[in-house]
């Protein structure tokens, strides 16, 4: 089975896009985020294609994740993630994204970033 999708995005989208994500600055790392937006870009399946080894959950796919700090106006990207778990982290939204990911958009306020095959999200 071959999964992802390919949706003709109007012009007036990609430059929303473009002009949105062009103003923040890429970091190289993240402890702490202030009124977080996480964007999860699907990559590959947790079993591996050749040998069928699971290398995470097995209804899960391993994603590139991109952190936005949007008080501090700065991203941090990470990838091979396959789960955001966010406890009583209050989610504000979830939706698709026009470029393809999946946005989670967290309740204004501070909180702390931990990482390995998943990915923790904790009050601070």
């Amino acid at each position: 089975m071959n999964v992802g999708f390919s949706i003709p995005i109007h012009q007036y989208g990609e430059e929303y896009i473009k002009k949105t994500l062009s103003q923040y600055k890429e970091v190289e790392r993240m402890r702490e985020i202030e009124n977080p937006i996480i964007h999860m870009y699907a990559l590959e399946d947790t079993h591996n294609p050749e040998t069928g080894e699971l290398r995470g959950y097995s209804d899960s796919l391993f994603c590139e994740y991109h952190y936005y700090d949007t008080k501090n106006m700065t991203v941090f990207k990470t990838r091979m993630h396959d789960g955001l778990f966010v406890g009583d982290v209050p989610v504000s939204n979830i939706k698709v994204f026009k470029d393809g990911s999946t946005l989670v958009h967290i309740k204004n306020g501070k909180y702390q970033i931990q990482t390995g095959t998943a990915v923790f999200l904790y009050s601070i």
